[in-house]
């Protein structure tokens, strides 16, 4: 990522804090709700924290049961995107350059959508900021649904780029595929 903005999973963040303390001024944290906080946080100064909860699922689930219904009140939504986009801008001007690291479970989906929105207000360029989220997180699957969110707030077409990217980091999950029984290559998903 750009010196400013770095995407990590939880573990990733945590061993980084350990190891050499907190890598950014500031931090972005999401989490499945009703996770215990990631113990990362005790390494930042609350006020440069921002702390979100909201499940790694793309669409709405349907209403027939009360469990897809409690699932679908903790979906990220316009309102996690506008937050995510006020303390960006009310914390980049920061004394001495802000640094944000983001982190989610794994680093691949919320994690990476919220990175791609803050590169894009960082370079001003949709491909540019898609190029450099992939050469530093080739894992990266954004969450389309966040994306779709922030576009409405930047009118931006981000989501095209997230959707390409995710197109990317599933054809390559395709080509990994291996039967460890046997060592061969799979042709296909079953």
């Amino acid at each position: 990522m750009t010196s400013r903005i770095t995407v990590f999973g939880q573990s990733e963040l945590y061993a980084e804090c350990l190891a050499h303390g907190p890598p950014t001024t500031h931090l972005i944290s999401i989490r499945d709700p009703g996770r215990p906080l990631p113990s990362a946080l005790r390494f930042y100064d609350p006020q440069n924290v921002l702390v979100l909860e909201f499940y790694d699922i793309e669409a709405n689930l349907s209403q027939d049961d009360d469990n897809e219904l409690s699932l679908n009140r903790h979906l990220c939504t316009q309102d996690t995107a506008d937050k995510i986009l006020e303390f960006y801008g009310r914390t980049k001007g920061h004394p001495g350059e802000a640094t944000y690291a983001v982190h989610c479970w794994a680093g691949i989906s919320r994690s990476t959508a919220t990175a791609l929105a803050l590169l894009y207000l960082e370079l001003g360029d949709e491909i540019q900021a898609a190029t450099e989220l992939v050469d530093n997180r080739p894992i990266a699957a954004p969450l389309r649904r966040l994306v779709k969110f922030f576009d409405n707030r930047l009118g931006t077409n981000l989501s095209h780029w997230a959707q390409r990217i995710h197109d990317i980091a599933i054809a390559n999950m395709r080509d990994d595929l291996v039967n460890y029984e046997t060592g061969e290559k799979l042709e296909e998903l079953t």
